[in-house]
């Protein structure tokens, strides 16, 4: 037998692992004249993704400036050998899979509530019909879930519910639709919608440049033979090595330009480098936030905001302006101020704005580090103060609070809001300290900008503990700080002795868990009214506290938790001295009444403290 020359070039690997492997937009993969449908294995986990992974998703196909379709990963699929009935079954990427054929339900829900605008429109009427064919064949949807959990269930009545005629479903709604993930996931998307739509006026072209974004993201689909190839193929993709970061190409690339400049020293400048991976810190999505952040800051205009996808070419662009040397400068000089932001010690010589700084951290507001940045570095110019900028750092952090409790406004406008504002001030003669903070105010708190009392408090009704856990803690520790005083007070931030979580943790009053305790059915008359309570109430604000000894609780029944002592007989309880508890310890009993009665409460609390009015 000849043996191939070796000179002749690559030739295709004769494995039987990999059937095909392509990359396709997802108007492709769920292709409207296609019969196809994708099965989600009943040995596949339940659909997990929450908000965090519905808000990432999102920003990432609606915050991708430019044409270039986003790319979203690989997916793996079974190959199936039924002609008339074809279909893949889907053992890696389902989860994003399933995310994406609920965001394209909401965006057709939306043009299908604004038909009559285009019924008309020959082109439009073409894209929402095959939009509602990438949902479902013959009212049959494309997509079939795993069983378990409810998750097929309540997935068929997404589907017959976004496609329906009247946004009526046909079919009755599966008993606590709205609180499984199915169901949130679908309000979200709604909601994100929503919001993108307020203020336009066109919105009818802005959702149906939504929905093509989605159909043009890119996936990578592969497809084997059989489970064994699948799980082989699953593990090789993720034992993969690491490619380089646009921290590493951008690094490179200064050092590369410092080699080649006479006057520049390639260890200097590897040293000026490191001074400021070492203020960031060593995390490399730090790293590139800081440099996303520190060229919206100092050199972006609205159009042109930093991304992932075009960093690099920002940079070297910029570089090409600066210099290396000048602008590692710089850089280092902003570097010592984000990493105190992201919690270093080095106050840089500001101990009131690294003191609130805290606050903005807490509050979810990382990219309320752009702006700090620029107004620290032209605190002189604007007159701004250490206590100046504490009080600008404290307005962001109300400010993220209400918009990651609400989404309101979208994630993708918030860098693009803080450019607008720095340019503004850039163009202007220098302000007082007091016309700054003014001025910031007012355009943080325009209704396109500002999630208002309304919109903010139907979000604290809601079941906020499983929706924004972060920003429900931040609220029950702002309003717990209002009672204490020099004497009293109580850190309720600090770290457990291994650094791996908050000492004070949030609390159930009556628990969250499913297996409902006798004391608990007792106390609520029956299982069926105490199941009620826990599916609609258990997660809302007046249900929760803090305490640094959850685990000590636990599943007890209301009376044994309020009066709950150590061995010392101290009380490690609701009594444990927090004004959040002056409401729970004084009640005989928790029933619906006395959480809805709190929830009023702390709700009103809330919307005082954390206004910017």
């Amino acid at each position: 037998m000849k043996r191939k020359n070796e000179d002749e070039g690559p030739s295709m690997a004769q494995t039987s692992i990999i059937n095909s492997a392509n990359d396709y937009y997802l108007r492709d993969l769920l292709n409207p004249d296609s019969l196809l449908k994708y099965v989600i294995p009943k040995y596949q986990r339940e659909y997990s993704w929450r908000k965090p992974q519905w808000a990432a998703l999102y920003d990432d196909i609606m915050g991708e400036s430019g044409s270039k379709p986003h790319f979203l990963g690989t997916v793996i699929a079974i190959s199936g050998d039924d002609a008339i009935h074809p279909q893949l079954e889907l053992v890696d990427g389902q989860q994003r899979m399933t995310s994406l054929s609920i965001l394209l339900a909401a965006l057709y829900r939306e043009m299908a509530d604004r038909r009559e605008q285009f019924i008309a429109d020959e082109s439009r009427l073409f894209e929402s019909i095959s939009l509602r064919k990438m949902l479902a064949t013959n009212d049959n949807p494309r997509l079939r879930l795993q069983a378990q959990g409810n998750n097929n269930a309540d997935y068929v009545y997404l589907v017959s519910l976004a496609i329906s005629q009247n946004g009526q479903a046909p079919t009755p709604v599966p008993r606590y639709w709205g609180n499984r993930g199915i169901g949130k996931a679908y309000k979200y998307f709604r909601s994100r919608i929503t919001s993108e739509l307020e203020g336009s006026t066109d919105p009818l072209s802005v959702v149906f440049g939504m929905a093509r974004r989605v159909r043009n993201t890119v996936l990578v689909k592969i497809e084997v033979p059989d489970h064994a190839s699948a799980f082989t193929l699953f593990e090789s993709l993720n034992n993969r090595g690491m490619d380089l970061s646009p921290i590493d190409l951008i690094k490179n690339e200064m050092l590369a330009r410092a080699d080649s400049d006479r006057n520049l020293n390639i260890d200097n400048t590897y040293e000026k480098w490191m001074r400021v991976i070492a203020a960031v810190g060593p995390d490399g999505g730090a790293q590139e936030r800081f440099l996303r952040y520190y060229y919206n800051a100092f050199k972006s205009t609205v159009g042109t905001p930093a991304t992932h996808s075009n960093l690099i070419r920002l940079y070297e662009n910029w570089l090409d302006e600066k210099g290396v040397d000048v602008l590692l400068d710089e850089l280092a000089e902003s570097g010592r101020v984000y990493g105190m932001l992201a919690g270093s010690t080095d106050d840089c010589g500001l101990p009131a704005f690294k003191k609130i700084s805290d606050s903005l951290r807490h509050a979810g507001g990382a990219q309320g580090f752009m702006p700090l940045m620029w107004f620290t570095a032209n605190r002189e110019r604007l007159q701004l103060s250490d206590k100046d900028l504490a009080h600008i750092t404290m307005m962001l952090a109300i400010w993220f609070v209400r918009r990651n409790f609400t989404d309101y406004p979208a994630t993708n406008t918030v860098q693009r809001l803080f450019v607008t504002i720095l340019r503004n001030l850039e163009e202007d003669e220098p302000r007082t300290a007091d016309q700054v903070i003014q001025y910031l105010q007012e355009q943080l708190t325009k209704p396109t900008n500002y999630a208002s009392d309304t919109r903010f408090e139907e979000s604290l009704r809601g079941p906020v503990y499983e929706d924004n856990r972060d920003m429900t803690r931040y609220v029950l520790a702002a309003i717990a700080q209002t009672g204490m005083t020099g004497e009293t007070w109580v850190d309720l931030w600090r770290m457990n002795e291994r650094g791996t979580q908050y000492y004070f943790t949030i609390e159930h009053i009556f628990p969250k868990t499913e297996n409902i305790t006798q004391e608990w059915i007792d106390a609520f008359g029956s299982k069926e009214q105490a199941e009620e309570v826990r599916s609609t109430l258990v997660h809302t604000l007046g249900n929760l506290t803090l305490t640094g000894y959850n685990s000590d609780l636990g599943r007890m029944g209301f009376e044994r938790k309020r009066d709950r002592k150590d061995s010392a007989g101290r009380y490690i309880g609701y009594r444990n001295g927090l004004n959040l508890n002056d409401d729970v310890v004084d009640k005989t009993k928790w029933d619906a009444g006395a959480i809805k009665a709190r929830t009023d409460r702390l709700v009103s609390v809330a919307l005082k403290l954390l206004r910017l009015q």
